[in-house]
Parts: structure tokens; C-alpha cells; sequence
């Protein structure tokens, strides 16, 4: 059944791929990081580069939205 749904679903995402152009698709994904962060669910684990890649945005937002958020794990690489 679940390889059922998940052959369902990459169809699914291959068809809407071949009647949408790449710029479309890139359009619809951009958001600002405070949209961004309302996708990390609580127990999540989050990944950000150090230094000069830190995106201080994404992290800026997490700081504004921290009590929305319980036991998310931050990992600097």
C-alpha cells in the first residue's frame, strides 16, 4: 500500500513538473524566512552552516518564534 501511495505521489509530482517550467516552480517555493521557520515542527532537527553561509535570517526568525517551537535542535556545521 505505501509503495502504492508513493508511486501515487512521485507521478503525481512528475506530471505537475512536466506542465509547469522550472522558473514556475522556484517561484512558488520562495517565501521569507519567518514563512520558512513555520515549517520546523517542535522535535525537529535543524542544520546551518557556520560562519560567512550562517543564514542569520533563518535564525533571526527562529529567535522570533521560539515560543511557537519546543525541543528543536540546532546543528552548526
Amino acid at each position: 500500500m505505501l509503495k502504492y501511495l508513493y508511486t501515487i505521489t512521485l507521478t503525481n509530482f512528475y506530471e505537475r513538473m512536466n506542465q509547469m517550467d522550472w522558473r514556475t516552480i522556484y517561484k512558488d517555493k520562495i517565501m521569507t524566512a519567518d514563512e520558512a521557520v513555520r515549517h520546523i515542527k517542535s522535535g525537529d532537527h535543524v542544520t546551518v552552516a557556520e560562519v560567512g553561509s550562517q543564514p542569520y535570517a533563518l535564525t533571526e526568525a527562529l529567535e522570533r518564534n521560539y515560543e511557537h517551537l519546543e525541543n528543536v535542535e540546532l546543528h552548526y556545521l
